[in-house]
């Protein structure tokens, strides 16, 4: 737990409870992510290869990610920050979380897909070392869309301007 110097609250970023995945999934919706149902973030607490980490701002679920080991590789299928508490680094803070469990992990790349449309998670991920690497066309739904795939190598941490 620590202090967040930007919004002046008290951010925790942890593993996620099997307790908290319909919070979660309700956040998942509210940030119109694909649909997944409470019981797999339930189901995915519990299985090595998974990595659920929820951030919570003075107590209230700010935030989470959801990523996978594949191979050699790390997965990151879900990062989600609820409106009220973007622009202020949570989302760098779990993304961040997450790369560390990769290379904690072995890993040696990460992937990721990203809408088109979504100018901000695009310049995160690119802050980060990320860059595009192929475009799936009408990948999305609700609305349809185009996903930019995004990869980046985690054997050497980026330089700390980059991950923050």
């Amino acid at each position: 737990m620590f202090v967040h110097p930007m919004l002046n609250l008290l951010l925790q970023i942890r593993p996620a409870k099997r307790y908290e995945s319909a919070a979660i999934q309700r956040l998942n919706d509210l940030c119109g992510l694909g649909r997944w149902p409470a019981s797999d973030y339930a189901a995915a607490i519990s299985l090595n290869d998974f990595s659920l980490q929820v951030a919570f701002a003075d107590g209230t679920l700010a935030g989470f990610y959801l990523a996978r080991l594949v191979g050699p590789d790390l997965e990151l299928l879900k990062l989600a920050v609820d409106a009220s508490f973007r622009r202020h680094g949570i989302a760098a803070a779990l993304l961040g979380r997450c790369l560390d469990w990769g290379r904690q992990s072995v890993c040696e790349d990460c992937f990721l897909e990203v809408r088109k449309s979504n100018t901000p998670a695009i310049r995160l991920y690119e802050r980060f070392g990320f860059g595009q690497i192929d475009i799936r066309r009408r990948y999305y739904h609700d609305p349809v869309e185009d996903a930019i795939v995004m990869s980046r190598g985690l054997r050497r941490r980026q330089p700390a301007a980059l991950e923050s």
